[in-house]
C-alpha cells in the first residue's frame, strides 16, 4: 500500500461512516508509509465510479466503509478492470457475509483498529447477467419482503428477518416453474417460489451455515425450497442443521454446488418479469446466468494470528 482512496457511505449504518473514516486514517497513517483520500458518497454509483478510476488515478488501495450495498458497488467498480486496485472495508451494513468470513469484526470500532495487521488474500465474486454479487443472490418474492422487513426485526436478526418474510410469502405466494442447469447442462424442473445462491459459509450474516464454503473455492452453494416443504422443516434446517454444502434433490430441497447456474422460466414470458435480489437491491430478472469469477478481487483482510 502506497496511496488509498477511503470512500465512505454517510448513509450507512447509523451514519458515523465519516467518523469511521477518520480513525481509520489515524490507524492507516500510524501503521504505514501511505498517502489516503477520504471521498464521501452524495449519490448512487458514486463508489462504483471512484473504484473504478482509483488505479488511473494512482490509487492502488481502496477501502470502503457502507452496508453491503456500498460494497458491491465498489467491487462492482474493480471487478471489471485487468489491473485491479488492492480492496478492502470496513463492514457497516446488517448482513456483511464476506466481512464475517474473512474474519473482520462486526463492531466497527474494533474493524478498524484490524487495520493494523492486514494481510493479503484473493475472494471470488459472483457475475448475474450483467451485475455482481458478493454475498447472496435471493429469487422469489424475498426482494419485496426485503423492501417490506421491519427495520427492528432487521436489525435483531439481520437477513434471517428477510428470510423469515420470504418463507412467508413462499407459502403466500404463487410457486413459479423454473428450470436450473447446472455447468455440465444438467437441468431440473421444480416449483420454488424460494432460492437461495451463497458464495460464502455465511448466509445472512448467519456464520458457518454451509460448513463446506470458502470465500476462494470458486464454488457457488445454490438452495431452492420445494413447494413440498413445511415452515418447521425450513426452520430446523436452517437453525439445527444448517444447510448441506453437498448435492441434494429430493421432495423438499433442491441443494447445488457448482461454478456457474442458469435459472429460467419454464411457464412462458409471465415468470420473466421476476426480478432476483442481489446483495439487497434489486438485480436482474429471469433468465438468469451466474457465473462465480474465482480469485477475482485482490483483498486486504485481518492477519490471523
Amino acid at each position: 500500500m502506497k496511496k488509498i482512496l477511503i470512500i465512505a457511505n454517510p448513509g450507512s449504518g447509523k451514519g458515523d461512516a465519516p467518523d469511521y473514516a477518520k480513525n481509520l486514517e489515524k490507524v492507516l497513517l500510524t501503521n504505514y508509509q501511505v498517502e489516503l483520500e477520504i471521498r464521501l458518497t452524495e449519490k448512487e454509483g458514486d463508489a462504483n465510479h471512484w473504484a473504478k478510476a482509483a488505479k488511473q488515478e494512482g490509487y492502488d488501495t481502496v477501502i470502503c466503509l457502507g452496508g453491503d450495498g456500498t460494497v458491491n458497488e465498489v467491487v462492482s467498480g474493480i471487478a471489471e478492470l485487468d489491473d485491479k486496485p488492492l480492496f478492502s472495508f470496513v463492514p457497516l451494513g446488517t448482513v456483511n457475509d464476506l466481512g464475517r468470513v474473512v474474519g473482520f469484526s462486526m463492531d466497527p470500532d474494533e474493524a478498524v483498529q484490524q487495520f493494523a495487521h492486514l494481510e493479503e488474500t484473493k475472494v471470488d465474486i459472483a457475475r448475474v447477467n450483467d451485475q455482481y454479487f458478493i454475498n447472496v443472490l435471493a429469487l422469489g418474492d424475498i426482494p419485496t419482503a426485503v423492501l417490506e422487513t421491519d427495520s427492528d426485526q432487521k436489525n435483531k436478526l439481520g437477513f434471517f428477518a428477510y428470510l423469515i418474510d420470504g418463507v412467508k410469502a413462499f407459502f403466500g405466494g404463487k410457486n413459479k416453474n423454473l428450470r436450473i442447469y447446472d455447468s455440465q447442462g444438467r437441468h431440473y424442473d421444480l416449483d420454488s417460489n424460494l432460492i437461495l445462491v451463497a458464495l460464502t459459509s455465511s448466509v445472512g450474516g448467519m456464520e458457518g451455515l454451509i460448513q463446506g464454503a470458502t470465500y476462494n473455492d470458486g464454488m457457488a452453494h445454490l438452495y431452492a425450497i420445494k413447494d413440498s416443504m413445511t415452515l418447521s422443516s425450513i426452520q430446523t434446517l436452517v437453525q439445527e442443521k444448517g444447510l448441506p454444502d453437498e448435492a441434494v434433490n429430493n421432495d423438499h430441497l433442491l441443494a447445488l454446488r457448482d461454478s456457474a447456474f442458469r435459472i429460467e422460466s419454464v411457464e412462458g414470458h409471465s415468470t420473466n418479469k421476476l426480478k432476483s435480489n442481489v446483495d439487497g437491491d434489486e438485480g436482474p430478472a429471469l433468465p438468469l446466468e451466474i457465473e462465480i469469477l474465482k480469485e477475482c478481487i485482490p483483498m486486504l483482510i485481518p492477519r490471523k494470528a
